[in-house]
């Protein structure tokens, strides 16, 4: 075989990895928001020990108030924590933003429960690793990849009641990172601009 003939198999063969990656990915995209729609289902419906069925047993779950926590001040739960989450009145000490000198103590379900103000009855849009709603309040956002390394995100805008004119939206934020055993949620945290 000549030489163009070896460079075209060469170019089919790069070509033919390059499609492999594209839909690997394609499928891992849509293997995560799969898993999203599900949590946020839970959230929406409170179902929070369903936390447990995407969540890394021995790393557990960070969570925040909001997005522009420093990830030192994220709280974290452990499997146990959200495994019996529905029925454990054992309060914790949770931080509030990012002050960590406001401390809140509470169960793990009342700080979700209020960490995480959904309201299933708004219009809701998501994105993959593509912010909707950062808006500058004063409050520097950091990226999540800045305090997550390597994650993947997707986030669930639900759009202003109308009542407040544009100043009650909210987004939740689920994070995930995908290693050699699948894809774990490991991060949740809330985005809005309240009233």
């Amino acid at each position: 075989m000549c030489f163009w003939g070896y460079k075209m198999k060469f170019k089919i063969f790069l070509l033919t990895m390059f499609i492999f990656s594209i839909l690997s990915c394609s499928k891992n995209q849509n293997r995560i928001l799969q898993q999203a729609d599900e949590i946020i289902s839970a959230l929406e419906n409170k179902r929070y020990n369903e936390l447990i069925n995407y969540i890394n047993k021995d790393e557990g779950l960070y969570v925040a108030q909001r997005i522009s926590t420093p990830v030192k001040y994220y709280n974290h739960l452990s499997y146990d924590d959200l495994k019996t989450v529905m029925e454990n009145n054992k309060e914790y000490s949770f931080y509030i933003d990012d002050d960590p000198s406001e401390r809140w103590n509470t169960t793990v379900y009342k700080f979700l429960n209020s960490s995480y103000p959904i309201d299933q009855t708004r219009t809701r849009k998501s994105s993959y690793n593509e912010h909707i709603s950062i808006i500058d309040w004063g409050i520097t956002v950091q990226s999540i990849s800045e305090i997550f390394q390597d994650c993947i995100f997707v986030e669930y805008y639900y759009e202003p009641s109308g009542l407040y004119g544009a100043i009650d939206w909210t987004s939740v934020y689920l994070i995930f990172n995908e290693t050699k055993n699948g894809i774990n949620l490991i991060g949740l945290a809330c985005n809005y601009a309240g009233i």
